[in-house]
């Protein structure tokens, strides 16, 4: 009759070893279908896990749900088995009919390393000596330990770029599962198999290390968890205040404790096989629209109808393609704060509310994208492609969005101080009640942009095209409009107090009640049609100044002026309306007698070379500066000097000191 412990040795035996096998293919299972994940599997749309073997295909976040949940509970399993097996080892004795214990029992890899700790603790001589049986022990509790701590503690480091934390919690849990479970076995192995007095020490040690391990480890895991997936921008001012050394021993930006996120290139839309970059598409559909219209295309300027039609389609093409799992109508607040995203591929998706702080968007395709509300402040976005873009009450403080194509989108709203737009095709876009404080917008296409309503005090648009763009009602003190080009543009009502125009082109301006106090206006060209001339209503120009600018057909009638108002040096014609009142003020005295004298308005090619000349005579402005400041089709004209008398006046203004 077989031994009793013999009997319950190979029972167990039987049950671990089983319950190994089940493991080792777990292990190897998730272990494979890891290697193949990458952080675009969170995003992506329609994107899923492939799982190896059975040639399944899951959602990659379920996958991360439930593969550490079934690798904790097949592990803890198998070693719930290990420590009855430690128990049953321990009790056995050494030779059991004349023969070893190693010898008597059912032989096992993991057996034999049990026996070899044994033999070693107690000197008892229950297995025998063979070759390599230390490496051989070393492996196989390498195997049955650091297996599952490896690929779980892999689990849950991966899961961290889905920025989700209860994805990342289920991970840590089962990671902190295995580990106790694992050094639980671990431990009894140790002590049950060692001298048997050494037992009774078990309670004395480890219940405090253990309470050492739930209340210091077990929260440090959740913890790192917490800050790799949610990390605030600032530590909350009660923490700060229940903890001061806070910042100073986690760091000063909780930030920096986010995982990488890195979705370069990557197509979190799907793309359509005939998808073209945006400017190809247009001219694309621009021959197809003119050769169905016919007559409609003789100029060279897109026909209001085709830029309509083509952003219906556009519109329409964005919509119908796949988008993300996250893509929702309520929108999502989805962190993609200090994201790698260059370059990918993301047309109509939904970041509507999204966390995309400090992200980096460079040259990325969001044409049609819903950024509403989205909190974008310090994001890199140059050379993006984002036409139709709705960024409704949208946060970019201090983004950096420089040769970015806005056209079409909807800014208005949004908070975008500091932020610099330099260069940027903002055609058509409208920011409307829109925050721009010291927004940089030099050099900026903003044809037939709508910035009615919007504060843009001590913005910069030097060199801007500005051509059809509404500015009524706006509020623009200390803005540089240096260089920049309004044509048709509209200024109603709008303040902007302080202002530099220096060399900028105003074309047939609607000035009406604008507030332009002590705004420069040197060098500026200041027209419109002579039939339809600019009428200055109410426009408020105290305190300006216009030195060595050209004006024409321009009505002063109705402008109100003070003491310090300066333009004398002005250039003009016939074609300007001056009240006789306002004289000391505006147009030198010699050139009124020759404007008196020549009572017709100049045809365009004398009158640009008499502004020539007229700058001549100015140390200041001499001739180099003609080609910055004249239309290109009359940079060549030659210089007709003025009267020889006649000279640029620049004693102080009478009565602007007692002022």
């Amino acid at each position: 009759m077989a031994d009793p412990s013999v009997e319950r040795i190979n029972a167990l035996t039987q049950n671990a070893r089983s319950t190994w096998f089940a493991l080792l293919s777990v292990l190897l299972f998730v272990g494979i279908t890891l290697m193949s994940v990458s952080d675009i599997d969170f995003y992506g749309a329609d994107r899923a896990t492939d799982l190896p073997l059975i040639n399944v295909s899951v959602p990659t976040p379920l996958f991360f749900y439930a593969s550490p949940i079934l690798t904790a509970a097949v592990y803890s399993y198998f070693h719930l088995y290990l420590i009855r097996l430690w128990d049953a080892l321990a009790d056995a004795p050494t030779r059991i009919e004349g023969r070893q214990l190693s010898d008597a029992v059912t032989p096992w890899l993991i057996t034999d390393a049990a026996l070899f700790v044994r033999r070693f603790r107690r000197k008892d001589n229950s297995a025998k000596r063979r070759p390599l049986e230390f490496p051989s022990a070393l492996l196989n509790i390498i195997l049955a330990w650091g297996g599952g701590w490896l690929i779980l503690g892999f689990v849950w480091l991966q899961s961290l770029p889905a920025r989700e934390f209860w994805m990342t919690a289920v991970a840590a849990a089962s990671f902190l599962a295995v580990l106790w479970a694992g050094l639980a076995s671990l431990i009894m192995a140790w002590l049950r198999l060692g001298p048997p007095k050494e037992v009774y020490r078990v309670r004395r040690w480890t219940i405090p290390g253990g309470l050492l391990s739930i209340f210091i480890f077990v929260p440090g895991v959740f913890a790192f968890s917490y800050l790799k997936t949610e990390a605030p921008d600032e530590w909350p001012a009660k923490w700060v205040e229940a903890w001061p050394q806070l910042p100073e021993y986690i760091g000063e930006q909780p930030t920096i404790w986010l995982a990488e996120l890195d979705l370069t290139g990557e197509d979190i839309v799907e793309r359509p096989a005939n998808w073209l970059p945006y400017e190809i598409a247009r001219k694309d559909f621009l021959a197809v629209w003119c050769k169905r219209e016919t007559t409609a295309c003789e100029t060279e300027l897109e026909p209001q109808a085709f830029v309509e039609e083509w952003h219906q389609r556009l519109s329409a093409q964005v919509s119908g393609l796949r988008k993300p799992h996250w893509h929702t109508e309520e929108g999502s607040q989805l962190d993609l704060r200090d994201a790698r995203a260059a370059k990918a591929y993301l047309p109509g998706v939904d970041l509507s509310k999204a966390l995309l702080q400090r992200a980096l968007l460079v040259e990325a395709q969001m044409q049609g994208a819903r950024l509403n509300r989205a909190e974008m402040s310090h994001a890199i976005m140059r050379g993006a492609e984002m036409q139709l873009a709705n960024l409704n009450g949208a946060k970019l403080h201090h983004s950096k969005l420089q040769w970015t194509n806005l056209s079409g989108a909807d800014l208005s709203g949004a908070e975008m101080q500091n932020a610099n737009l330099s260069g940027a095709q903002l055609n058509e876009a409208v920011f409307r009640w829109a925050k721009m404080q010291g927004t940089n917008l030099s050099g900026a296409k903003l044809q037939g942009a709508s910035l009615d309503k919007s504060e843009m005090q001590k913005a910069f648009l030097a060199l801007a095209d500005l051509e059809n763009a509404d500015f009524s009602f706006a509020i623009m003190t200390g803005v540089n409009l240096s260089g920049a080009k309004l044509v048709n543009s509209d200024l109603m009502e709008a303040s902007i107090q302080n202002a530099d125009f220096t060399a900028a082109k105003l074309h047939n301006v609607n000035l009406s009640n604008t507030k332009l106090q002590n705004v420069n206006f040197d060098g500026s060209l200041i027209g419109a049609p002579i039939k339809n001339p600019i009428e200055l209503f109410q426009t408020d120009l105290s305190g300006s100044r216009n030195y060595g600018g050209a004006i024409r057909s321009v009505d002063f009638t109705y402008a109100k002026i003070d003491a310090s108002t300066d333009w004398r040096n002005v250039f003009f014609d016939a074609s300007v309306s001056v009240p006789k009142d306002m004289r000391d003020r505006i147009g030198s005295p010699c050139w009124w007698d020759w404007v008196e004298a020549n009572p017709k308005p100049l045809k365009d090619f004398e009158y640009f070379a008499r502004w020539r000349g007229w700058l001549s005579i100015e140390e200041k402005w001499g001739d180099d500066g003609w080609e910055r400041l004249a239309p290109p089709e009359f940079r060549n004209v030659p210089l007709i000097p003025p009267p020889a008398d006649c000279k640029w006046i620049t004693d102080p203004l009478p009565g602007a000191a007692e002022n």
